[in-house]
């Protein structure tokens, strides 16, 4: 059974809108693989910084108990 000129036509149309159709979901999928990278990035970035604060207030609070043993120390201790 031939085929006919018309059908390769049909077939070749059909098979070019797949391929932009496959194109198209190799850019999205490009794009969402950026996007999420990006919002790990950020994810990453919020979560660091309550840790820094913390940190923070650790290293002020070591400071000032530090401080405070110093100047009983230098006071004479406390002691009559």
């Amino acid at each position: 059974m031939p085929i006919s000129v018309s059908t390769v036509w049909n077939i070749g149309r059909q098979m070019e809108k797949l391929t932009n159709a496959v194109t198209a979901l190799k850019t999205n999928q490009e794009n969402l693989e950026e996007d999420v990278g990006e919002i790990k990035a950020d994810v990453k970035k919020l979560v660091e910084k309550p840790a820094k604060r913390w940190d923070g207030v650790v290293d002020k609070g070591l400071a000032v108990i530090v401080g405070a043993i110093v100047g009983f120390l230098l006071n004479g201790g406390g002691i009559p």
